[in-house]
């Protein structure tokens, strides 16, 4: 992949983002752009889902992946190695963490492709990452779980890309959310800068798949959460790919949810490195919570293993406060 300046370099130098991080997002941006050329290019007109095909294909997370899923993983990682700040990679798609570089003094973890199961229909879709430095010395071996395995409060920068309508990045550093917008230029598409955010504080919307109402767990607190949203006249908007849900609770202000789910999944769906955290970085960075079904900070539970799943509750204080209280 060409080495393009996709990001506004004075922008990231002016909120003190050291060489080594830069480097790492404008990566991940060039990568963005790269899949957003392949969709909005129609490039995908010729792949077949997997499953058409009748081969069953899954992720290490047992989920089923489509092509996008599978090339957007190894877009990603292919570009990742090449960063020699980046000492170790571990991605959804993979069973294994990756290691790259000894000295590099980063971990990046990656959903490189969300929503998925939304690319044959037009809807939108994203990439998640998230950045941590290393705990062990760079000139050792990386240590799993001291390295890989830590809390979301110790990411250095998370965010995700939006692919729809505007293809849109958005990260959180230092207690601030950026947003990014791709834009045609006389040089070809960049990322511009457009503005900080910060998240609705409205009651606008709930976003819950309605279809788990009668498996969620904690039944009772969640059911009367559900009935209190309806009697604060919320609007439900759910789109299965949660950088768009979140996106839009960011924006218009509301709540997710994706608790435990009775048998289907009792430890929660999503995945706690590859999803949660960064989603809960970045909604804290723009004033919001995000907890588990314990009611526990999220960004303070320690991942067990690479592909942990958790219950994932995240949204604007008024909202996740009223979650909380609600007995």
């Amino acid at each position: 992949m060409k080495n393009i300046t996709l990001l506004n370099r004075e922008m990231l130098q002016r909120i003190h983002m050291d060489n080594d991080l830069q480097n790492i997002l404008t990566t991940i941006a060039n990568v963005g752009k790269e899949i957003d050329n392949m969709i909005k290019n129609n490039d995908l007109a010729e792949e077949k889902n997997i499953e058409k095909n009748n081969i069953a294909s899954y992720n290490a997370s047992g989920d089923r992946q489509v092509e996008l899923d599978i090339i957007a993983n190894k877009l990603f990682i292919s570009a990742l190695k090449g960063n020699k700040s980046v000492c170790a990679i571990a991605s959804e798609e993979e069973n294994n963490v990756i290691e790259n570089d000894i000295k590099g003094k980063y971990i990046v973890n990656l959903d490189p492709l969300d929503g998925s199961s939304n690319v044959h229909y037009n809807m939108p879709i994203g990439s998640i990452f998230s950045v941590y430095r290393r705990i062990s010395p760079c000139s050792e071996k990386i240590n799993i779980a001291k390295d890989v395995l830590q809390k979301g409060k110790n990411q250095l920068l998370a965010g995700y890309l939006l692919y729809s309508l505007q293809t849109v990045l958005i990260f959180g550093y230092q207690d601030t959310v950026y947003n990014f917008m791709l834009t045609p230029g006389l040089e070809g598409k960049k990322f511009f800068y457009q503005r900080n955010i910060i998240m609705n504080k409205s009651k606008s919307i709930y976003s819950i798949n309605a279809n788990n109402y009668y498996s969620i767990m904690p039944k009772l607190k969640s059911q009367l959460f559900l009935t209190k949203c309806r009697e604060l006249e919320l609007n439900i908007r759910y789109s299965g790919t949660l950088v768009a849900d979140f996106h839009r609770i960011l924006l218009q202000g509301g709540i997710f949810l994706y608790p435990a789910l009775e048998n289907r999944y009792p430890d929660g769906k999503l995945r706690l490195l590859f999803e949660c955290n960064p989603i809960a970085f970045i909604a804290k960075c723009a004033g919001g919570k995000a907890i588990d079904i314990k009611i526990k900070d999220i960004l303070e539970k320690k991942p067990k293993k690479l592909h942990e799943r958790s219950p994932f509750i995240v949204g604007n204080e008024k909202l996740m406060d009223l979650y909380i209280k609600t007995e």
